[in-house]
């Protein structure tokens, strides 16, 4: 984590968040080679960082930029919320539908992060993200304990 980050508050980064600067490319799931076809432009994406359920990666040369770190922490709150099923599915269904920017957690993480560079500070995260995805997804979210 950038040296910023790792000092926010815990109300802005989830218990058991584990972060990983990795390789100069970030790990892709193979997903058209898995016989998703329509998925191989993600695949072949080229990303600054990618989050799997509470574990993020984020380029070596993007390790120091915070928003980056922020925009990662809004997936791994999102993966929690969501459960890995529930994740895949909207994330995969905004994918097809909005393609990668506008699907809706892309750009739900796209509006904290912008909110987080344009107030220098983190807001907090698990608070702002369940209650996004129960207004955009009330039907999937029904029956969850915020």
């Amino acid at each position: 984590m950038s040296a910023r980050a790792a000092e926010w508050p815990s109300e802005v980064v989830p218990d058991g968040v584990r972060h990983r600067v990795d390789r100069p490319i970030v790990p892709v799931p193979p997903l058209a080679d898995l016989g998703l076809p329509e998925f191989a432009s993600f695949q072949n994406g080229s990303y600054a960082g990618i989050t799997f359920k509470n574990t993020y990666f984020v380029q070596s040369s993007q390790a120091q930029v915070e928003a980056l770190h922020f925009h990662e922490l809004v997936h791994v709150v999102q993966w929690g919320y969501l459960g890995v099923e529930g994740f895949l599915l909207t994330y995969a269904a905004g994918l097809i539908s909005h393609g990668y920017r506008n699907s809706p957690l892309e750009a739900m993480a796209y509006d904290l992060q912008n909110y987080f560079l344009s107030s220098g500070k983190p807001c907090d995260v698990a608070t702002d993200v369940r209650a996004s995805l129960d207004r955009l997804f009330p039907n999937l979210m029904s029956g969850r304990v915020p």
